[in-house]
């Protein structure tokens, strides 16, 4: 699914080197990849009217997700979400087991 992809995509990433303080990220679940774009603090103006962009281009492709999140580093975005970084197997095995579930009731 979709988590176990974005968590991949991020381990396969380096952008340790940055210091920004916003981060677009858009993540490709079907590929998977993730793509961003990282601004200064005094950048977000131009950060949030490019993902406003983004969700716009892509509001209709489920496979595309877009977000803006800030940090003052890159590291502080590894404190800020931990489970897209650290070893979360098991939470991700149960989120799929989960939408699995629900999309297999849709059906």
């Amino acid at each position: 699914m979709w988590l176990s992809g974005f968590r991949s995509a991020l381990k396969n990433t380096d952008i340790s080197n940055t210091t920004a303080s916003w981060y677009l990220i858009r993540f490709d679940s079907k590929i998977p990849k993730y793509f961003y774009t990282d601004y200064t603090f005094d950048e977000f103006a131009s950060a949030n009217a490019h993902y406003v962009e983004l969700e716009q281009e892509y509001k209709d492709i489920a496979h595309q997700h877009v977000a803006l999140v800030s940090a003052d580093s890159f590291e502080g975005l590894q404190l800020a979400y931990p489970s897209f970084f650290n070893n979360s197997e098991v939470f991700f095995e149960v989120v799929d087991e989960i939408l699995e579930k629900v999309i297999a009731a849709q059906k």
